[in-house]
């Protein structure tokens, strides 16, 4: 396919990038428990544990076996020419970046050295949708990536007007998870309700959509 050809050099780093964290944690293997967390509650403590092979060596893989569909899912969209370089781009780095998070976060932990899980999560969460507030504005109509209800993937105009308000909100969003990041500190309660209100808010967009529509389109039809 002319985008995967056109893209090879960034598909091959993003996926080696993927599978680093395991020449990182063999260099620690020895000094690493036989049993690694992968999982936090939201405390930050850690309530379930994988064996040392499948945490550090297994979950690079998953995440290359997920990087992989996110690649076929984006070139097999029918309106893939819709889908710019730099949105393409975002999608390759999503999963290294997850792997060498997750992969630093095993590691820690395995040689006793306790990270604020939750603090990496919202700055994480804050730098995520603050790129997302810069890019979904500029999309178009595509199948892949974006607010993807039926009224905006209709209409060009009701899909610009939807991304716009989506990339204010999720400015927003992304602004308040970073701030959040860097309190002293952030308790479980506080994550509970970062999460509920981020979920009502995050569909706003959706909302959004249905009202321009009943609003501006449903007499067109």
């Amino acid at each position: 396919m002319e985008k995967i050809r056109k893209n090879k050099i960034a598909i091959i780093i993003s996926s080696l990038l993927i599978l680093t964290p395991i020449c990182v944690s063999l260099l620690f293997w020895d000094k690493l428990p036989d049993q690694i967390p992968v999982h936090f509650n939201m405390n930050g403590e850690a309530d379930n544990y994988w064996s040392k092979t499948a945490a550090l060596l297994g979950i690079p893989v998953i995440m290359l076996a997920v990087h992989a569909l996110c690649i076929f899912a984006t070139v097999a969209d029918p309106k893939r020419k819709n889908i710019s370089d730099a949105a393409f781009n975002m999608v390759l780095f999503i999963c290294p970046v997850m792997s060498i998070i997750l992969s630093a976060i095993e590691v820690s932990y395995g040689l006793g050295r306790e990270v604020s899980v939750n603090k990496i999560v919202m700055l994480l969460m804050g730098m995520m949708f603050i790129v997302l507030g810069n890019y979904v504005p500029k999309s178009r109509r595509n199948y892949t990536m974006g607010i993807k209800v039926p009224w905006a993937l209709n209409s060009d105009n009701n899909w610009n007007a939807t991304h716009r308000f989506a990339g204010i909100v999720y400015i927003a969003i992304g602004i308040v998870s970073l701030i959040m990041g860097v309190l002293p500190a952030v308790s479980g309660n506080i994550m509970w309700i970062y999460f509920v209100v981020m979920m009502i808010v995050a569909t706003a967009p959706v909302v959004y959509s249905f009202i321009y529509y009943i609003k501006y389109e449903k007499e067109e039809e």
